[in-house]
């Protein structure tokens, strides 16, 4: 997102520079971030420029910021006030004009309530603030994720049943998880199409898990049926004896809710696939021939 932010942008000519605050000794990161000149600790040999310098006029990305340590986060504060810092063992001041992304997958209020984030720096850095979801709250991402890193990068297929067993993965690792295993697999098996006995034992293992704990719980359809069965009893209720009611008139009014019913339902679906009537159809075993005549049927 960093990097789509930055490539978009005026700044998209100049450099885009990206560093893990916590990937980085407490002891190495100032020089990161900063540089340092000749002689400034043991083995600094010539002197060398820091992410700031390196993305002057550009974007520099840090990544996992809450998990800067707090000599670092007093540094970062007075750079983004003043737009100026000084090489590690240096004496001369250095300006950067340089847009700052940051990310971190903690609460930075929670953070700073507790002392370990610098609350200055918060409200510093916080100026649009964007969250990106986890994958498990999107699973219609994978298969674009997954085709597009497939071709451009590994440059093989996969097919249909391998792919509905990563979107019914949760993917905890997010993102870099299934790019991860995309690269497992190819590395392993060399193969032009990812096919289903291509992928992990460990995947289809645990998929093979959860659907044997789900068959034990009791199901979404169980439910549903009970709930119908509830409606149905209410709405026989209500009709009295059978000398007052009108059959046909009666029949009438189930089909219209039949109709209705269906067209919210496939309205539901739509709007969770983005309105791609080809997904919902896969997903229901439908044509989108019928989900087309369901929105056009009239409720008369």
């Amino acid at each position: 997102m960093a990097r789509f932010i930055h490539g978009l942008s005026l700044r998209s000519a100049h450099p885009f520079v990206g560093i893990n605050c916590g990937a980085i000794s407490e002891s190495l990161l100032e020089s990161e971030l900063f540089g340092h000149e000749r002689g400034a600790f043991t083995g600094a040999m010539k002197p060398r420029r820091g992410f700031f310098e390196l993305a002057d006029s550009g974007t520099l990305f840090l990544d996992e910021i809450g998990e800067a340590p707090m000599s670092i986060q007093v540094k970062l504060l007075r750079v983004l006030e003043t737009g100026e810092f000084m090489r590690v063992g240096g004496e001369q001041m250095i300006k950067a004009n340089v847009r700052v992304v940051a990310a971190t997958n903690r609460s930075l209020e929670f953070e700073a309530t507790t002392g370990r984030f610098r609350e200055d720096l918060l409200y510093r850095i916080e100026g649009i603030k964007l969250t990106i979801p986890a994958l498990r709250d999107r699973p219609n991402d994978i298969p674009a994720i997954t085709r597009h890193y497939l071709s451009t990068k590994l440059e093989v297929d996969i097919d249909e049943a391998a792919m509905q067993v990563l979107t019914a993965f949760d993917w905890p690792g997010n993102v870099r998880q299934l790019i991860n295993v995309l690269n497992q697999i190819v590395a392993v098996h060399d193969c032009p199409v990812i096919r289903e006995q291509h992928l992990p034992a460990w995947l289809r293992d645990r998929l093979a898990a959860d659907a044997a704990l789900s068959s034990l719980a009791p199901s979404a359809d169980c439910h549903l049926e009970r709930e119908m069965e509830r409606f149905v009893d209410s709405v026989i209720h209500q009709v009295g004896s059978v000398d007052e009611l009108d059959f046909r008139s009666f029949m009438k009014k189930v089909k219209k809710l039949e109709v209705m019913m269906a067209r919210r339902l496939v309205e539901k679906g739509l709007s969770e696939t983005g309105g791609n009537r080809k997904v919902l159809s896969q997903k229901w075993n439908v044509t989108p021939r019928m989900l087309r005549y369901i929105l056009n049927e009239r409720q008369s």
